[in-house]
């Protein structure tokens, strides 16, 4: 039971970091003060982190079939 107490407490402690992160550097942080943009960061912050790998593994992809289609080119 207290693995599942400490997982819960490092889960939110990773949200908060996030939330006290993205008021910090952000023009628009402001907008995390309200209650479910915070609700969102503190609880669905592995969905954000999920969403930037995506991202970075397609640009990766179409990077790496750019590089394929110049040396083709090349040829």
């Amino acid at each position: 039971m207290d693995w599942l107490l400490i997982a819960v407490g490092i889960y939110l402690l990773i949200g908060v970091v996030l939330l006290v992160w993205s008021i910090k550097t952000s023009e628009w942080g402001v907008l995390f003060l309200h209650i479910p943009l915070t609700l969102f960061i503190l609880l669905g912050w592995p969905l954000m982190f999920r969403s930037i790998v995506n991202e970075a593994f397609e640009n990766y992809m179409r990077w790496e079939l750019k590089r394929k289609i110049e040396k083709e080119n090349k040829r």
